[in-house]
């Protein structure tokens, strides 16, 4: 059983449904929640910077983000004192990307109704479960994730795509979301060209034909120009000491909270000279007194924290596995309690 319909006007109600179902669900998942936390500390700090929370007022020193997004996104804040802006991005991006993804997935035009429902059945199980999780503990890097996962589906797309106008499209749409996944995180374009490798070796033909097409060179152009003109503007916004200092110590902290020495940190405390109280400050995410919280102090975390390899695997533990595991997945622990 065939379903025959103009295949834009059926793409175009499946991804506004899908799109606005998402956001309904995130309001309600929200409004009922008890409380939300930051998918991580590098979250944590961006948002304060957004929201004006650590400087005072808005400030488009977002750190991680680029700041040619962070800069128009600081102007819209300054006119919300009940919304944080960055949130409101990051959920609102990754819903879209997800409800793309659905309307690439299912084609009415070629498919069995039948087929169709099971997918759109799956990917309410799945997107649900993964915009509910996303929600509740937002976090830059996964939004990275998705809007570049969204792009390279829609290049898979277009290399199965014979009309040419079609592919004009399909280049636009993925231009502008790798440009706002780099522009979220940078390091996002490498997993987007890592996820390209089976193209390129199974759709070698269909790639050549694309990297031939006219609109493939002038998006080239564009995302170039996008590239340099963030890079210009980010260095006539950090060149100021002050972020300058900020940056540098920010970028040491999260190499020591971005693997094990966070986690053994508090057993060395007297070699780094910190009291119990700076410690709880700094897994609260706070740089505030310079004096600690520098750069200097952060490389010597590193070092001092190194782990032995046969000291790490005598102190393992089932328990200690177990409550890592539950802290990484509090967020699934609340979507549980609310679904139930």
């Amino acid at each position: 059983m065939k379903l025959k319909i103009s295949t834009v006007g059926t793409y175009l109600i499946i991804f506004t449904f899908s799109f606005v179902m998402q956001l309904v669900f995130v309001y309600q998942l929200l409004k009922n929640s008890k409380s939300a936390i930051y998918g991580t500390n590098d979250d944590a700090i961006i948002s304060s910077i957004a929201s004006g929370q650590l400087t005072g007022k808005p400030d488009a020193h977002w750190v991680f983000i680029q700041p040619i997004m962070s800069v128009p996104l600081t102007w819209l804040q300054n006119f919300s004192n009940s919304y944080n802006i960055y949130i409101l991005l990051l959920v609102i991006l990754v819903a879209f990307s997800l409800s793309l993804i659905l309307t690439l997935t299912i084609n009415l035009r070629d498919n069995n109704i039948f087929t169709n429902l099971l997918i759109l059945i799956f990917w309410i199980t799945i997107t649900f479960t993964i915009i509910g999780w996303f929600s509740l503990a937002p976090t830059y890097t996964g939004a990275s994730l998705i809007i570049t996962g969204a792009a390279v589906a829609l290049i898979y797309g277009m290399l199965n795509d014979k009309n040419q106008r079609q592919v004009n499209a399909y280049i636009c749409a993925v231009l502008i979301l790798l440009m706002v996944g780099y522009a979220i995180r940078k390091e996002s374009i490498y997993i987007g060209i890592l996820l390209l490798v089976p193209a390129l070796i199974f759709k070698f033909k269909e790639s050549i034909k694309i990297l031939r097409c006219k609109y493939f060179g002038i998006s080239i152009i564009i995302f170039f120009l996008f590239i340099l003109s963030n890079f210009f503007l980010r260095e006539s916004m950090y060149k100021n000491n002050q972020w300058n200092s900020f940056e540098n110590t920010n970028n040491a902290r999260h190499q020591v909270q971005l693997r094990s020495p966070e986690r053994n940190l508090e057993k060395h405390l007297n070699e780094i000279n910190w009291s119990k109280a700076d410690y709880l400050l700094f897994t609260r995410f706070s740089l505030l007194d310079p004096s600690k919280m520098n750069q200097e102090n952060m490389e010597n975390i590193v070092e001092v924290t190194k782990p032995d390899g046969n000291t790490s695997i005598n102190e393992f533990t089932f328990s200690l596995f177990l409550k890592t595991a539950q802290h990484g997945f509090q967020a699934w622990t609340w979507l549980a309690k609310l679904v139930l």
